[in-house]
C-alpha cells in the first residue's frame, strides 16, 4: 500500500525535488499513524510543507531501517533517533531532543534503577525494547549488554513493549515519552516514566538516504526542514498531537 501526500502550488514551488521521495511508513502513536489507505500524523504533516511529493509505502516497522539505513531502496526514514552507525551511511536532520525515559510500573517507582550502570547490573529485571530503535550510541550499547545477558524481549513496537509490561512479563521499557500516549491521544495508565541517569537525550529527526537521493534533494529537503525548526513550526506542530508536558518531560527547570 502507498500513499502520495499532494502539496499546494506555492509550496511545491519553493522546494520541489526531482522525483517524489519515498517514506516507508508504519503506525508510531500519533507521529505517524495509518488508517486504511491515509498515512497522517505530526511528521507527514511535516512534510506536507516542505514542497516535495512524498509517497508513503506502508510496511512494518522493523523494515523501515532496513529498507533506508542497510540497503538504501527508499529515501527517508522517520521517526529516528541518532547514531554513529546510522551517521556512516545517511544524512542526518535533527528536528527536537527528546529524553528518553524508563518505564515502570508505577508500583516498582520506588525501587527502580536510577542510572544506565544500575539498569544493566540489575540481573533481575528483564526488558521489553522495540527492535528498531536506536535512539543513540549509550542506548545501543545497553541494548547489546541486556542482549548479551538474555534480559532483552525485542518486539516490533511501543505498543508490544507496555503490553507485556502491563502483563508483569518484564520489569521496564526505553521509551521517548510521546510513545506513551496512543494515536487516540490517550495516556496508557498504571505506568511511571523515570530518568535515567547516563542516557543522554535523544536527538530526533529524520534520515536522508545517501545511496538513494541525490545531494542536489537532500539539500533541498534538509533545509526545508531546519527553516521550519528555526521558525518553531516543529514545535508547533507537534503540540497539536502531543501536550507540551509530555514534548518536555525530563529537561531541566
Amino acid at each position: 500500500m502507498s500513499v502520495s501526500i499532494g502539496l499546494a502550488p506555492a509550496a511545491q514551488s519553493q522546494a520541489a525535488c526531482e522525483r517524489p521521495v519515498l517514506v516507508p511508513a508504519a503506525p508510531t502513536g500519533r507521529l505517524v499513524h495509518v488508517e486504511g489507505n491515509e498515512v497522517g500524523g505530526a511528521l507527514p504533516e511535516l512534510l506536507r510543507e516542505i514542497g516535495c511529493e512524498f509517497r508513503f509505502p506502508v510496511m512494518p516497522r522493523a523494515r523501515l531501517h532496513q529498507e533506508v539505513i542497510e540497503h538504501g531502496r527508499m529515501d527517508l526514514l522517520l521517526p529516528a533517533g541518532r547514531n554513529s552507525q546510522r551517521d556512516a551511511v545517511a544524512q542526518f536532520v535533527p528536528l527536537l531532543r527528546e529524553q528518553v525515559a524508563l518505564v515502570v510500573h508505577q508500583s516498582d517507582q520506588r525501587s527502580a534503577p536510577a542510572s544506565l550502570t544500575e539498569l544493566r547490573d540489575r540481573s533481575s529485571w528483564r526488558g521489553a525494547l522495540v527492535r528498531s530503535y536506536a535512539f543513540n550510541d549509550e542506548y545501543v550499547g545497553l541494548v547489546e549488554a541486556l542482549r548479551t545477558q538474555q534480559r532483552a524481549d525485542l518486539v516490533s513496537d511501543p505498543v508490544s513493549a507496555l503490553r507485556m509490561l502491563h502483563a508483569g512479563r518484564v520489569q521496564f521499557s526505553l521509551l521517548p515519552p510521546s510513545a506513551l500516549q496512543d494515536a487516540d491521544g490517550q495516556w496508557r495508565p498504571g505506568l511511571q516514566l523515570l530518568p535515567l541517569a547516563g542516557l543522554p537525550a535523544m536527538e530526533f529527526g529524520v534520515y536522508l538516504s545517501r545511496k538513494s537521493l541525490s545531494q542536489a534533494d537532500r539539500q533541498r529537503i534538509a533545509d526545508a526542514l531546519l527553516k521550519a525548526v528555526r521558525e518553531g513550526r516543529v514545535r508547533a506542530m507537534l503540540l497539536r498531537h502531543y501536550p507540551a508536558e509530555l514534548l518536555d518531560w525530563g529537561r531541566p527547570r
